[in-house]
């Protein structure tokens, strides 16, 4: 028997996940490639060189567009939001990125 937080959290986790469910469900199957893998123990610049190889990775399923800003901007906020949460590298890359 599920306790009380246990079924808000399901609930939750339903309602949450079916926005944009297409955009999480292809990020998902991506981030189960060997690339996403986490890596310990490198350099600086082999982690930047890895944090590129892995934005890439997650440009090339074209899940999200520029043009998401005006026609969904929601799914902008869904990528951002699990690559932060799976690879906050990732997520420093493309902050970085779009900086500069």
């Amino acid at each position: 028997m599920e306790s009380s937080k246990q079924q808000i959290a399901k609930i939750l986790d339903e309602v949450l996940n079916s926005i944009n469910s297409n955009t999480r469900k292809v990020l998902t199957e991506t981030f189960d490639d060997k690339l996403f893998v986490p890596v310990y123990d490198i350099s600086l610049r082999n982690s930047k060189e890895l944090a590129l190889h892995r934005l890439k990775k997650v440009i090339s399923t074209k899940v999200v567009s520029i043009r998401d800003f005006l026609t969904n901007p929601e799914n902008i906020f869904t990528v951002h939001e699990m690559v932060k949460n799976y690879y906050k590298i990732l997520a420093w890359i493309c902050r970085w990125f779009f900086s500069h």
